[in-house]
């Protein structure tokens, strides 16, 4: 409904009976280019993701900003992970870097929300999740999962297999490496199903 009324559509429905109904929508779409889907859903998305992989630029993210304005959106969510930088830049760090340790990141929040302030006019306002999520209370699945990861942590002690991390694999509890599962990186594909998702529902991702 939001997606044909900002294209200045209308939807209809006609029914008829023993037999049911159609819906159906109206749009007129403009001549020339085709449009691209998610030139009009990121006007629908409330938030914007700012991940690591995909460099940012404020440009943007203030343009997606004013996308929201005009069709009387005055808030958008900009959710930025820690390891997001702009483009041609930097991440941004929480401390100073010590010898033979990753770098401690934190405070992407505060620069992101300054900056975008600055550009917009708009008020902002940073929440850091990790200072809110404290947990709760523990579901049904939490106390079993618990329970296989004990059994098998135990079960691991008993076998003398030191040097392991217990892994829920989908299907059933099994262990991995400590230096196979803390070795290597882990990054988010440019061409996996969580981007090419988030695009799908028009959530810029500041590029």
């Amino acid at each position: 409904k939001q997606l044909v009324e900002l294209m200045g559509g209308s939807i209809h429905v006609e029914s008829k009976k023993d037999i049911g109904s159609s819906f159906y929508f109206i749009v007129d779409l403009p001549e020339g280019e085709p449009l691209e889907v998610s030139q009009i859903l990121v006007k629908l998305a409330d938030c914007l993701g700012l991940i690591p992989e995909i460099p940012f630029r404020y440009e943007s993210i203030c343009a997606a900003i004013a996308d929201r304005e005009k069709i009387g959106k005055h808030f958008t969510l900009v959710i930025a992970a820690e390891g997001a930088k702009p483009a041609g830049g930097d991440f941004v760090t929480s401390g100073e870097q010590q010898q033979n340790r990753e770098a401690r990141l934190g405070g992407i929040g505060a620069v992101v929300a300054a900056e975008i302030e600055k550009r917009t006019g708009k008020e902002t306002r940073v929440v850091v999740l990790g200072h809110l999520q404290r947990g709760g209370s523990p579901t049904n699945m939490d106390r079993a999962l618990c329970t296989l990861f004990g059994a098998k942590a135990v079960d691991l002690i008993a076998q003398r297999k030191f040097g392991q991390m217990v892994t829920h694999t989908g299907t059933s509890v099994e262990s991995v490496a400590l230096s196979e599962a803390i070795g290597e990186l882990r990054t988010v594909p440019l061409d996996g199903a969580y981007v090419r998702a988030a695009r799908a529902l028009g959530i810029s991702l500041g590029d």
